[in-house]
């Protein structure tokens, strides 16, 4: 897994300080305008917009990404952990 140092840029939804991107899926290359993320603090689906700022995704955008079992998976897996008690 290859991380991305980004600029500091808060999650649309939580306001959680952003700045580093990976992919599970083994690609190397660091995010592009478009491409979609989820924040690790609040597990909601973000876009990188401009400049790699982070926003809301659309309505559709989210029908459309969640119809992919991959995506679907992430925001599970994430919720999941973060539903997890810590010790």
């Amino acid at each position: 897994m290859t991380a991305h140092r980004l600029p500091d840029d808060a999650c649309p939804f939580c306001g959680h300080v952003c700045n580093a991107a990976s992919t599970l899926d083994g690609d190397t290359a660091p995010p592009e305008e478009g491409d979609a993320s989820v924040c690790l603090e609040c597990g909601s689906l973000v876009i990188y917009g401009p400049g790699l700022r982070l926003r809301r995704p659309t309505r559709r955008q989210t029908r459309e990404l969640c119809a992919y079992p991959e995506v679907a998976a992430v925001l599970k897996a994430v919720g999941d952990f973060k539903r997890t008690p810590r010790v």
